[in-house]
């Protein structure tokens, strides 16, 4: 039995322009941008392994961030928390 491709990844309202957004922004880190055209290309029906080529990624990271994707609510990077000086500082 030869190996069938990965559904196409389902994106909730909104994610297609979130994520549109990032892959035309100038100042998205790259990473991001990345991870980005990994969904986007994903949701359009291509196969995991194509995927990694084009992307040039490993296909264990295109599955990493087809799962991550799924259970996504934002797009935008997590900030970092900042520290707020303590006394003895």
């Amino acid at each position: 039995m030869a190996n069938t491709p990965a559904p196409a990844l389902e994106l909730r309202d909104g994610d297609a322009d979130e994520l549109d957004q990032l892959l035309r922004s100038t100042t998205a880190p790259a990473g991001l941008a990345r991870r980005a055209r990994i969904v986007m290309l994903a949701a359009d029906g291509m196969a995991n392994t194509r995927i990694s080529e084009v992307v040039g990624v490993s296909v264990p990271t295109v599955l990493k961030w087809r799962s991550v994707s799924a259970g996504r609510t934002r797009w935008s990077p997590r900030r970092a928390k900042v520290r707020s000086p303590t006394a003895e500082q």
